[in-house]
């Protein structure tokens, strides 16, 4: 059974599981990054949409924001919103190794190399 089948089955039972709907748009950034999607707006529109009802159900979960904001940073325009909850997330948890790589990506992903590394490198422990 696919990721996002098991997903969708968790929502059936809670419609408001934060982190469900944080993974399930992961699951459509792991489609985008990989070619997978055969209507790539679409998939894009998923993903935007499940992040933003996961940050209405469980928007002070650390695991929520940084899926949610990798999602956002990478299918949205404007990557300073997924910045901003990135580092919410690490203010909630310091030690979220992955936050802190989601965190790299988004750097990456605007142009902050050297800062994404060291994101990156603090992933690692």
């Amino acid at each position: 059974m696919r990721a996002l089948d098991l997903l969708g089955e968790a929502l059936k039972r809670d419609a408001q599981y934060g982190l469900a709907l944080a993974m399930a748009a992961h699951c459509h950034l792991v489609l985008a990054l990989n070619g997978w999607s055969e209507d790539r707006q679409r998939n894009r529109q998923d993903g935007v949409d499940l992040a933003r009802r996961a940050l209405r159900a469980a928007g002070d979960d650390a695991n929520v924001l940084g899926f949610a904001a990798r999602v956002l940073g990478y299918f949205e325009q404007d990557i300073n919103p997924a910045i901003t909850l990135i580092d919410r997330a690490l203010d909630l948890n310091p030690s979220y190794a992955h936050g802190w790589t989601e965190s790299g990506f988004l750097r990456l992903y605007s142009g902050r190399h050297d800062l994404a590394i060291q994101h990156f490198e603090k992933s690692l422990g």
